[in-house]
């Protein structure tokens, strides 16, 4: 072998046979495959936790408290794109009965933009050999 892996070897023999508009629809799927996995808006973030906890009891707290824990959900779920916790909120509530922690939804966000990553991973393996071309 010549010192690369066989992912990059892979990727170097797409890239070799791709035309100009095959790395034109590339790019456009590799943007737009980045725009998904755009981190949230913070607001719509926790009105979707909060709408999510409402199914479930919520114990009287003082108001820095509940702040608190609104803020240590949103510390966990910021970095996603909306439509992923929105999916894994709908999710729990479809298999779940109990109450969710911020690690349970964080799993199934996860679990969501999982085909995007690898999508975006894998085409920008191929962009990285466009200049080799």
């Amino acid at each position: 072998m010549t010192g690369q892996d066989k992912s990059q070897l892979s990727a170097m023999s797409v890239a070799q046979v791709m035309t100009e508009q095959d790395w034109h629809t590339l790019e456009e799927c590799l943007n737009k495959t980045n725009e998904s996995l755009t981190e949230g808006e913070p607001e719509r973030t926790m009105g979707r936790i909060m709408a999510l906890l409402a199914h479930f009891f919520i114990t009287p707290l003082p108001e820095k408290l509940h702040s608190a824990v609104f803020s240590d959900w949103l510390s966990v779920l910021a970095p996603y794109p909306n439509w992923a916790i929105e999916r894994a909120c709908e999710n729990w509530l479809m298999h779940q009965n109990k109450k969710p922690f911020p690690r349970d939804i964080l799993s199934r966000v996860k679990e969501e933009i999982l085909p995007y990553t690898r999508l975006r991973d894998a085409l920008s393996l191929i962009n990285q050999h466009q200049s080799n071309i």
